[in-house]
């Protein structure tokens, strides 16, 4: 009653008006029964008016502080409870409540400070232990996290950051260990492509893998000639618009090949007027034979001219078959101006091994060699063309190439009487 007293006593000098004064008188009662009733949450914003009105109210202030105080009693002895019991969240909560209501005290301070060192050399000890039971498990990435968490709250931890670097290196060695076995995986099946983003994926991970590096230079490498193969493959069967696609993606895959463009071009020349050329038999056989060399940069135009000739003279209905060698004898108009005029009376096959005899007749050996050579781009298997060839060699002093020549004919035709003879004869 004394406090409520002097309380309720003088007020210091201050300037204020009849009115304010009973303002002041008027708050002062209901703080009186705010302190009977030990009220000092209620009591302290109603102090702070009266110091608003007058700040030199010395009574107001001493006893501001005394519900200040108050109020935060039973925080201070709760946080005293856990900081005790060792329960340093509950204890830094209690003292964050308390400095919201006495923001400038330096002890509370202080005491938070101790208990954040607290908790947080908990904390550090519980990410410890975390981190080294998920790394022996074998749990990588999580016990990375845990590390993380440490460096977060202690960031000059030279342990957990040299556990860190460690759990990271293991987790990229086995993911590129994955990727590894991914791309062999994949080698085996030769599916160069999807080895190759699998390798991709090892540089994403290590850029420093050298290994991934070479193997994908030669995977590509691999990819592109099995591209090359599989192109050739379409235009061998006659499915020209196949090998044009297929080209179409080499090329995507390797612009520098200046090859592909003019392949590609004489695909499509052949593909105005004809396809595709899959028909099954001899005559058809002997034309792809010769179309190869009019798709391939290295062919022999002439060869493909033949093929289509024959092809017309066998079969004169067959419509594609003329088209095609409309096409060709315009395409390669200066070749077909050098070749031999066509005899209605044999066709061009039988005309070329006719004068590939003359010429061995002549001693133009060379010019046997050629014909013979067209014949067999055609017909692999054309015995007469094996045997003259090997007669050309011979004339040539080729015995070796003469013998091997010859040994191929009698492969054919095993009972001919002459090819032993020959054969003996280049030994």
């Amino acid at each position: 009653m004394m406090v409520l007293a002097a309380l309720l006593g003088p007020l210091s000098a201050w300037a204020v008006t009849p009115e304010q004064q009973e303002k002041i008188e008027q708050l002062k009662q209901v703080v009186l029964t705010h302190f009977r009733n030990s009220e000092w949450t209620e009591a302290i914003p109603l102090l702070e008016e009266i110091l608003l009105i007058n700040p030199k109210d010395t009574a107001a202030s001493r006893y501001l502080v005394i519900a200040n105080r108050k109020v935060v009693e039973p925080y201070c002895e709760l946080a005293a409870a856990a900081y005790l019991a060792e329960d340093y969240a509950e204890a830094l909560k209690h003292w964050e409540t308390i400095l919201k209501v006495n923001p400038d005290d330096r002890r509370v301070f202080n005491l938070m400070e101790d208990t954040i060192r607290m908790l947080n050399e908990r904390t550090l000890k519980f990410l410890y232990t975390n981190a080294d039971k998920l790394f022996r498990e074998g749990r990588y990435e999580l016990a990375a996290a845990e590390w993380e968490k440490v460096l977060v709250i202690a960031p000059n931890e030279a342990r957990a950051r040299e556990l860190l670097e460690i759990t990271q290196r293991i987790i990229v060695d086995r993911k590129v260990k994955g990727f590894y076995e991914k791309a062999e995986e994949h080698i085996r099946n030769e599916e160069y492509g999807l080895a190759i983003n699998a390798l991709t994926e090892v540089l994403e991970v290590d850029k420093t893998q050298e290994r991934a590096q070479q193997m994908i230079a030669t995977l590509y490498k691999k990819m592109l000639d099995s591209m090359y193969v599989k192109a050739e493959e379409f235009y061998r069967q006659g499915f020209y618009m196949s090998a044009r696609d297929q080209y179409y993606r080499i090329m995507a895959a390797n612009p520098e090949d200046d090859k592909v463009k003019g392949i590609i071009d004489r695909l499509n020349g052949l593909i105005n007027v004809s396809p595709k050329l899959d028909a099954a038999g001899e005559v058809p056989d002997i034309l792809r034979r010769g179309l190869m060399h009019e798709i391939s940069p290295d062919g022999n135009p002439e060869v493909a001219i033949v093929a289509a000739q024959y092809a017309v003279q066998v079969e004169p209905e067959n419509q594609t078959f003329q088209r095609i060698l409309d096409h060709l004898q315009k395409t390669h108009l200066s070749t077909l101006q050098t070749m031999e005029r066509l005899q209605r009376d044999m066709n061009v096959i039988d005309q070329y091994l006719f004068v590939a005899l003359n010429n061995i007749y002549e001693g133009r050996y060379d010019l046997a060699v050629r014909k013979c050579m067209i014949v067999l781009e055609l017909q692999p298997d054309n015995v007469l063309a094996l045997k003259r060839l090997g007669s050309a060699y011979f004339a040539l002093g080729r015995k070796e190439k003469a013998r091997e020549t010859w040994e191929e004919a009698l492969k054919y035709a095993p009972r001919d009487a002459e090819l032993p003879g020959f054969i003996k004869q280049a030994r």
